[in-house]
């Protein structure tokens, strides 16, 4: 399984401001922003003369002619997907796809506003009531997406835009996938940004309406909480933190949207809330409740006669619960210390297994999360993990923990081993830009702690 890697620097065509395509049609204005598979620009289209948004997308130099033609073909996928789902109030609509120096270019609906990514890097944190509408809007457009049979597969912060009359659109259908549709390549590659993909698809199992959900549970959770849950610092690690860490309790995101956040990010997508009680949920409804399966009947016992009863013909009654209640309770004591050593041999079994795979990264990650029995500790404390502070003392703590008077519950935003290192708006999502001390004017919630020894930094976010 291969990691597609994220575009970087400036794509090969050297496109500029002025630049037209489609024989005139389509004029570049200015950049609007760039991303994994490309730049996005802002630009005219004057057979309509009006403002459109047109997708660049990235071909790496050196790219043989197939590889080429897999990216064009990439971006008519995007066209088909989106256009299906165009007169959706809450989806981008897509007009077209030109073809022009070798580069695919996707003419998109310009939407007056910015992504959810820029509202939190920006102001961080966004209030419950964002949160909440943010919420309802992307389950009507994945609701539209599923009923067509077409999973996006990359649900995330930055493709959620939040435009200035109030609207929030879905965007980006590069990777989205139809049931039944083939794939690009013989190789199974995983696609999309690896903090925020469910579990089963990082196992290599196939996209479905649950794995969506899973992604913008993690994207709610990023947004109301100004913190990715599962970012890591690397592609490696997010993806181990994905397949093996529990997502902090939700603390701003208010009662009905942290039940929505806790309920798409289960494990087991057999499990996860569905997105009809999801939106029941957030609109308040009564009947919140999950529909439980029916109990299976149980068998009925059967009563068999000993041997010496049958051959004498007449049944010998037993002592109520004498010889019956002795045998059930060495099968409950066998099968206690059955299941306690299969467990650890599974465990085991698991962790080989993820150590071949995934080569030593998630092998050291298991060995510290579970091997290894000794308590946590300031000094290998980790991204997006919570400790306490009081009186200029400090120590590692549930981030779901509640705290006694005088004791604050903060949670790591970002660790820095290197000394020369700061917290900063540019190294920090949603960092305040003001600073003064340790502290924030106008801001409580935001502080760096270090040790006397400066042998790291941690730019914290506070919880309570």
């Amino acid at each position: 399984m291969a990691v597609l890697p994220p575009a970087s620097g400036v794509p090969p065509t050297k496109a500029t401001s002025g630049l037209v395509l489609a024989a005139g049609r389509y004029q570049l204005i200015s950049t609007l922003g760039s991303g994994g598979f490309g730049r996005v620009w802002l630009a005219r289209d004057h057979q309509l003369n009006v403002n459109v948004a047109i997708k660049e997308v990235y071909v790496p130099p050196g790219s043989t002619p197939g590889e080429t033609a897999e990216r064009v073909e990439r971006a008519a996928w995007e066209a088909r997907h989106a256009a299906q789902l165009r007169d959706h109030p809450n989806v981008v609509t897509v007009h077209d796809v030109v073809v022009e120096r070798s580069v695919p270019w996707t003419v998109m609906q310009y939407i007056a506003g910015h992504s959810l990514a820029d509202e939190i890097r920006q102001n961080g944190p966004v209030e419950k009531e964002l949160g909440e509408r943010v919420a309802l809007a992307m389950l009507a457009a994945l609701g539209a997406c599923h009923q067509a049979d077409i999973m996006h597969r990359d649900v995330k912060p930055a493709n959620i835009m939040l435009a200035e009359d109030g609207t929030v659109m879905l965007t980006d259908f590069g990777i989205a996938k139809q049931v039944g549709q083939s794939p690009m390549t013989g190789q199974d590659l995983v696609v999309g940004s690896l903090e925020y993909i469910a579990p089963e698809r990082a196992r290599g199992n196939p996209a479905t309406p649950a794995t969506d959900l899973f992604s913008l549970g993690v994207t709610l959770y990023h947004a109301t909480e100004g913190i990715s849950p599962f970012d890591r610092g690397s592609g490696m690690a997010s993806l181990s933190a994905v397949l093996l860490d529990e997502l902090p309790a939700p603390v701003r995101a208010g009662k009905r949207l942290a039940r929505v956040i806790e309920g798409f990010t289960v494990k087991d997508p057999k499990r996860r809330m569905t997105a009809d009680l999801a939106a029941a949920v957030l609109r308040g409804s009564k009947d919140t409740t999950a529909p439980k399966p029916k109990p299976k009947p149980k068998p009925k016992p059967t009563v068999k006669e000993p041997p010496a009863a049958k051959a004498a013909g007449t049944p010998t009654p037993k002592p109520a619960g004498a010889a019956a209640a002795a045998k059930p309770a060495a099968l409950k004591t066998s099968s206690t210390k059955n299941t306690s050593s299969g467990g650890a041999a599974v465990l085991i079994t698991l962790a080989v297994l993820a150590a071949m795979f995934f080569n030593r990264p998630i092998w050291n990650y298991v060995q510290d999360h579970f091997l290894d029995t000794a308590p946590s500790t300031m000094e290998n404390i980790k991204q997006g993990q919570c400790f306490t502070y009081s009186r200029k003392s400090w120590a590692p703590a549930e981030c779901g923990e509640r705290q006694p008077s005088g004791t604050e519950l903060w949670q790591v935003l970002r660790r820095f081993d290197d000394p020369t290192a700061t917290c900063s708006p540019s190294s920090v999502p949603g960092w305040p830009t003001k600073f003064i001390v340790n502290y924030y004017p106008g801001d409580e919630s935001h502080r760096k702690f270090e040790p006397q020894d400066s042998s790291y930094l941690l730019c914290a976010l506070r919880r309570s």
